[in-house]
């Protein structure tokens, strides 16, 4: 049976010393994200661990992957979910060509470049399976108004049920962004040197990574869990869900609201198989939690 390691953060708020202020919202519902995605990965993977809130420090993250790239053979499989804030920098290092930004999450106390999660993936060996959804935006809001014209416009009780109080985007504007990378810029950009090869890097692993918008939108929040969360589990339906990941992607996408669009991103050595399996599974063998 492949080894299967996870890890589950979600971030609520940040360090309001480590931000500059105002410049990143509170959520209410990505820590219970995290709790969610870690309950469904305890039925199958051998270990698992969440970075919630404080924990969810930049320290915190890449020491949890990096022993995961460590631990793991090829067959296994590593399961990475992020819920919380996203945004983006100005790119530094050349790698990202066609919008010279560089999509980040916001973590407790700093935020974690694109190029940092790349070459953490580059780390792990050969025909490893890597796993990560990520509830937030992957870059910056450029409207937030118009965002929530489009929600106001929507008449699903789902939708509605969310609250428009400020703090159901999960995303940073340009604006905010470039707030918290003015604050740290010199640290920010000493991340990137350190990273010189970005994206480019080559990836031996095969990367499956689902994200709940496209990188000009805003990942919904909620009171209980995020929207794109929280329409994934549905359909999962406590492992009663039979189909392989991408007719689960296409599922979710069908669900979700125009103004939130899901997506879909394969990276390093492509595993068709990897791309068949059911929904949080390590190996098909392995028992369905609740079956029909």
């Amino acid at each position: 049976m492949p080894t299967g390691i996870s890890l589950h953060i979600g971030l609520n708020h940040v360090d309001p010393h480590a931000y500059p202020p105002r410049s990143v919202p509170p959520l209410a519902a990505a820590e219970m994200d995290a709790r969610c995605m870690r309950n469904v990965a305890t039925y199958y993977y051998q270990q698992t661990d969440d970075l919630i809130g404080s924990k969810a420090t930049s320290r915190a993250v890449v020491a949890h992957i990096t022993a995961a790239a460590a631990a793991l053979q090829a067959g296994d499989l590593f399961f990475l979910t992020y819920s919380g804030h996203g945004g983006q920098f100005p790119n530094r290092n050349g790698d990202e060509r066609d919008d010279g930004l560089d999509e980040t999450w916001v973590l407790y106390d700093r935020v974690l470049l694109n190029g940092e999660l790349h070459a953490l993936l580059v780390t792990f060996r050969p025909d490893v399976r890597v796993l990560i959804i990520s509830d937030s935006s992957q870059g910056g809001i450029v409207n937030q108004e118009e965002v929530r014209r489009s929600i106001a416009l929507d008449a699903s009780p789902r939708i509605r049920a969310r609250s428009a109080t400020g703090r159901d985007l999960r995303g940073l504007t340009a604006a905010q962004s470039a707030t918290v990378y003015e604050a740290n810029k010199a640290g920010y950009d000493a991340v990137q040197k350190r990273h010189t090869a970005g994206d480019g890097a080559r990836i031996a692993a095969s990367i499956l990574l689902i994200t709940g918008c496209q990188t000009n939108q805003a990942s919904l929040d909620g009171d209980d869990m995020g929207l794109f969360t929280e329409t994934m589990l549905e359909i999962w339906d406590q492992g009663r869900y039979a189909g392989g990941y991408r007719e689960f992607f296409q599922a979710i996408v069908a669900e979700m609201p125009s103004y939130q669009t899901p997506t879909w991103l394969q990276l390093g050595d492509i595993d068709d198989a990897f791309s068949s399996l059911r929904p949080f599974k390590v190996a098909e063998s392995q028992e369905d939690p609740f079956p029909s």
